[in-house]
């Protein structure tokens, strides 16, 4: 069985100082909602 197609038009913009606003396309009628992570500037 094949996941839900991947979300397109991915952008993030700075909001405020430490903020950020994620925005895509949601391309899937069959997924539960998405996950975000971060990584540290540095980590592998």
């Amino acid at each position: 069985m094949a996941g839900p197609d991947a979300p397109t038009e991915v952008a993030a913009k700075p909001v405020g100082k430490d903020g950020v606003r994620v925005t895509w396309k949601d391309n899937a009628s069959d997924e539960d909602g998405y996950l975000l992570e971060i990584r540290p500037t540095g980590a592998d």
